[in-house]
C-alpha cells in the first residue's frame, strides 16, 4: 500500500491518504501515485487481477547522457478518478500527468463537503540529464596538471 495513496480497483478509485501539511498535499506522480501502485500491483495477488490504472512513457536515451522525460497518464476512459484527501487544503500533483482521455476529468470531489484546490505542475518540454562528468580520477589528475602547467 502507498504511503499517500489507495487503490480501489473495483471502484477505479485512487484516494490520497496524506495529510496537508500546513495546508497543502504535495503528490510526487512518479513516486507516490505511478511507483506506489506498481509496487502495490507487483506485490498483491488481488490487484494482478485488475488492469493498472497508468500508462507511462518517457526514458529514451537521447544521447549525451541525457534522457526523455516521463509522462504518467491516468486510463481515466475507462473510469479511473483520483479523490483528494478529506480536509480543506491545496493539492499540488508534481509531474507530468494527464488523463488517457483528455475530455474526462482526473477528480473526484471528496466524501465530505471540503474545499480542495488542485494544482498540476507539468512540462511540456522533459528531459533528465544524468549527472556524472564521465571523467575518470586519471583525466582529472591530467587536467589538474594542464591546468597547472598552463602560463599565463
Amino acid at each position: 500500500m502507498g504511503l499517500k495513496a489507495t487503490f480501489d480497483p473495483a471502484a477505479k478509485l485512487i484516494t490520497l491518504t496524506g495529510a496537508p501539511v500546513g495546508g497543502f498535499v504535495n503528490i510526487d506522480v512518479a513516486a507516490d501515485l505511478y511507483s506506489d501502485a506498481k509496487k502495490d500491483w507487483l506485490s498483491d495477488l488481488n490487484l494482478n487481477k485488475y488492469r493498472f490504472p497508468f500508462v507511462a512513457i518517457g526514458g529514451q536515451d537521447l544521447g549525451n547522457s541525457i534522457f526523455a522525460g516521463s509522462y504518467y497518464f491516468l486510463d481515466n476512459a475507462s473510469g479511473w478518478r483520483i479523490r483528494p484527501y478529506e480536509a480543506d487544503h491545496f493539492l499540488e500533483l508534481e509531474g507530468n500527468l494527464f488523463g488517457t482521455d483528455p475530455a474526462q476529468g482526473l477528480f473526484v470531489p471528496t466524501v465530505g463537503g471540503f474545499n480542495v484546490v488542485a494544482r498540476l505542475n507539468t512540462s511540456s518540454l522533459t528531459q533528465r540529464v544524468v549527472s556524472g562528468s564521465g571523467i575518470n580520477d586519471q583525466d582529472k589528475q591530467d587536467i589538474a596538471q594542464a591546468v597547472w602547467d598552463e602560463d599565463l
